[in-house]
Parts: C-alpha cells; sequence; structure tokens
C-alpha cells in the first residue's frame, strides 16, 4: 500500500518505473490531485485496486491477475493495454493518446468508453468490448487511427462517434 498523510506529500514516479499492485486485499489509489504514472501492473491474488481519482499513465497498462477498477472518471494511457488475464471495471473513460501502440492481451477487457485522441494510433491485437467508441479531434485535427488485426472484433454496445467534420468510418 501506498499512503500519503497529507496534502504536502508527493508521489512522482520515474519515467521508466512501473507501479505493481498486487496483494489479495482491497487496494485505494485515492490520491487527492492526479499522479502521472509511467507503467501500471495489476498483478492480485485477489481483491480490487481502485484508481479513485482521473489517472494519467505514460506508458503501459498490465493486467496480470486482478482487478483494476476506474470509477466513473476519465483515465489516459499514452502506451499499451495488455490483458492477461485480469480485469478492469469502469463507467467512465479510457483515452488512448500514444502513437503506433497496442491493445491486448489474451483475455478481453470490457472497457467502457474508449477514446482515440487526436493524433493517437493504436492496432487492435485481440478481441475486445466497449460501451462506446469517441474518435477525438481538435482544431487541427492530425488524424488519428483504430485498427483491427485480421480476424479481431471490437463489439461495441452502445454508439460510435467521430468528433471531426470530415471523418469516415470503414
Amino acid at each position: 500500500n501506498i499512503t500519503v498523510a497529507n496534502t504536502l506529500a508527493t508521489l512522482t514516479p520515474g519515467t521508466a518505473s512501473t507501479v505493481i499492485l498486487n496483494g489479495a486485499g482491497a487496494q485505494a489509489i485515492p490520491f487527492v490531485s492526479a499522479i502521472a504514472y509511467n507503467n501500471i501492473t495489476v498483478n492480485k491474488s485477489g481483491g480490487t485496486a481502485t484508481l479513485s481519482n482521473a489517472t494519467t499513465i505514460g506508458g503501459n497498462v498490465t493486467l496480470t491477475a486482478g482487478t483494476l477498477a476506474g470509477a466513473a472518471l476519465t483515465h489516459t494511457v499514452a502506451g499499451n493495454w495488455t490483458n492477461n488475464g485480469g480485469a478492469f471495471t469502469s463507467t467512465g473513460n479510457i483515452v488512448f493518446t500514444g502513437s503506433n501502440k497496442t491493445i491486448g492481451g489474451s483475455s478481453v477487457t470490457n472497457f467502457p468508453t474508449i477514446q482515440i485522441a487526436n493524433g493517437a494510433t493504436y492496432t487492435m491485437q485481440s478481441s475486445q468490448n466497449a460501451t462506446n467508441l469517441i474518435f477525438n479531434a481538435n482544431a487541427i485535427a492530425t488524424g488519428h487511427s483504430l485498427t483491427l488485426s485480421d480476424g479481431i472484433t471490437l463489439a461495441i454496445s452502445g454508439n460510435i462517434t467521430h468528433n471531426q467534420p470530415t471523418a469516415s468510418s470503414t
């Protein structure tokens, strides 16, 4: 467990660091302000690790065992998302911002809303589920993509939204 006893404390993960959430019990990551992590790995033998605030992950998310809960918040991931046996629960958003990154693993992730940020490029390497899929854009649209590898399915139970006037889906 990481405990911050007052608002003056700071956790600054290094640019090549990995925070590993493990153990058998419930874990809450309740920081008052959002922390920018590099990599997060969830490898819990039981219990749930809960992100209690919006979280920025500059690197990879790896789910090996156990559950990562995201609450009804927006979490940003700039690296790869790999699920090899864990679970993710959330009613918020996962915003993917990386370039030439992947979403995959041996297990299906049930994403809430997936957002592909302006300029982000991801390849989905294994079948996944999502409630909604949104392609974000800003005033300077630089292109973004989500490519499904051959034979892969992205099951969307809600809406697909292109937030730019000239977008198209194929």
